[in-house]
């Protein structure tokens, strides 16, 4: 009884605490609204915009306590589902767009049409490659904050005076048989040269595996069939192309250990790390950091951003898109802010403040290229040209080929020829279960072991994955 006792007296006191908190404060929480906002982009001046527009948007929403946080992308996946269980998502929310269609089917996305329209009505269409990335069923789900895509990226002085192979400028393609070809006669002139892999970033190899299954003009799953496609010819040509660059001495031997944001860095500094895949726009910060005292060499015209190589017949690349939508939760349309409305119409106008050309554009001009507009209209305004480094530009440009054409990009884990198929690809609720349990980087991590036997690790794979299809769909991120 006298533990009761005291553990009520300890509640009123905590509760006559917070009472007198809110009243010097000036707040009446009865009369306050949070809206909760998870985002992902990692820049600390990004971040301070952000911050900035919620300030903004607290002054023009009296009673509104906008709540931006930060989730590290690692983390995003389990942060997310530990909110599911517990029936309590955030209000907006950025995702990868493998993980939306799970959550889709499950009833917890609103369709956000309205809002796409009226945005596009102020900045322009949406670029081609990003507009569909949440359309399911005809409905929208969500819209990227920012977009970039992947090249292979080389440094040029490291190459032993040879010429790249590629045509046509940055945005011309070579086939994978080309490719190691001049990387054996680079591997002749300088016996040093490496590949570095980000192995340490098993998320980043992921992409790389998927990129190559579809520059191999196959798919990751079938869903037809809902069946998984690892013992696929365009699958076992993904996993060989890890096993030519192991046999042709041309992989870094602590590539297991490198994480993704440090390999930019080894590629600029003196070294053997002469190719880097998986190269988003955000490397050239990491090579104009490392070359700070040699500005001339920290330029596109010596670190060459390139077009994957393809197995392609028609010979035609695909790069990995990297889109983050933000995406608003259904339980928004059904909860209730004082003065009236929804908390979902309230979502709706933050995101409409983000995107008004004022705000985003100073977001996106923090990491140029890297935030590339998902408006074509932005994307060459010279109010965002003017924030690119003038040495840079062909990145840029590059950039904006790829997506200017949907055939030539395919989303994070979706893997496929050109985007006849995207739509299908999408809608597949086992995605994000298989990037949480690294069933892909587990078998190029087997394949890149001395004696490795292909057909087995896919064997592994395909009946890793398929177990993912033949039990219950858990809450997103579940294991």
């Amino acid at each position: 009884m006298r533990k009761s006792l005291r553990v009520l007296r300890q509640l009123v006191a905590v509760s006559a605490a917070a009472a007198m908190l809110a009243s010097c404060s000036g707040r009446d929480a009865a009369n306050t609204t949070d809206l909760i906002i998870w985002q992902t982009e990692t820049d600390p001046k990004a971040k301070e915009v952000l911050d900035a527009l919620a300030v903004s948007f607290e002054q023009a929403h009296p009673g509104v306590d906008v709540q931006i946080e930060s989730v590290p992308w690692g983390s995003l996946a389990e942060k997310l589902a530990t909110a599911l269980r517990a029936e309590d998502p955030p209000d907006i929310a950025h995702l990868e767009p493998f993980m939306a269609y799970g959550l889709v089917e499950r009833g917890l996305l609103s369709p956000i049409d309205d809002i796409v329209a009226d945005i596009e009505e102020a900045n322009g269409p949406i670029l081609p490659a990003v507009r569909d990335l949440q359309l399911f069923d005809g409905k929208r789900y969500g819209m990227a904050y920012a977009v970039g895509i992947t090249g292979w990226t080389f440094d040029t002085r490291k190459s032993g005076g040879l010429a790249l192979p590629y045509p046509g400028g940055t945005s011309g393609t070579i086939s994978q048989d080309a490719l190691f070809q001049y990387l054996a006669r680079v591997k002749a002139a300088n016996p040093d040269a490496k590949v570095l892999l980000p192995g340490g970033s098993p998320f980043f190899m992921d992409q790389l595996f998927g990129e190559l299954v579809a520059n191999a003009g196959g798919r990751l799953y079938d869903p037809a069939t809902q069946k998984f496609l690892f013992k696929s010819e365009p699958a076992r040509q993904a996993l060989q192309f890890f096993i030519r660059l192991k046999d042709a001495g041309l992989l870094s031997p602590d590539w297991q250990g490198q994480q993704y944001v440090d390999q930019f860095s080894r590629l600029a500094a003196p070294g053997n790390t002469f190719l880097t895949p998986v190269t988003y726009a955000r490397a050239s910060v990491a090579i104009e950091k490392t070359l700070e005292g040699e500005p001339a060499s920290a330029t596109a015209s010596v670190f060459r951003f390139m077009s994957p190589p393809t197995a392609q017949a028609n010979g035609r690349p695909v790069a990995t898109i990297d889109a983050e939508p933000f995406v608003i939760f259904e339980r928004t349309t059904s909860e209730t802010v004082p003065g009236g409305g929804t908390k979902r119409a309230l979502a709706a106008e933050f995101l409409r403040a983000f995107y008004a050309q004022e705000n985003y554009l100073k977001f996106v001009a923090t990491v140029p290229i890297h935030l590339t507009p998902i408006f074509g209209k932005l994307a060459n305004d010279p109010a965002y040209l003017n924030s690119i480094r003038p040495g840079w530009v062909d990145w840029h440009r590059h950039t904006l080929t790829f997506l200017e054409d949907a055939n030539l990009t395919r989303p994070i884990l979706v893997p496929g020829p050109d985007s006849s198929t995207l739509a299908e690809d999408l809608r597949n609720p086992y995605l994000l279960q298989l990037q949480a349990q690294g069933i892909i980087s587990r078998a190029i991590g087997q394949a890149l072991e001395p004696n490795a036997n292909v057909e087995s690790i896919l064997d592994e794979a395909q009946s890793a994955a398929m177990r993912l299809v033949n039990r219950e769909i858990r809450p997103a991120g579940g294991q």
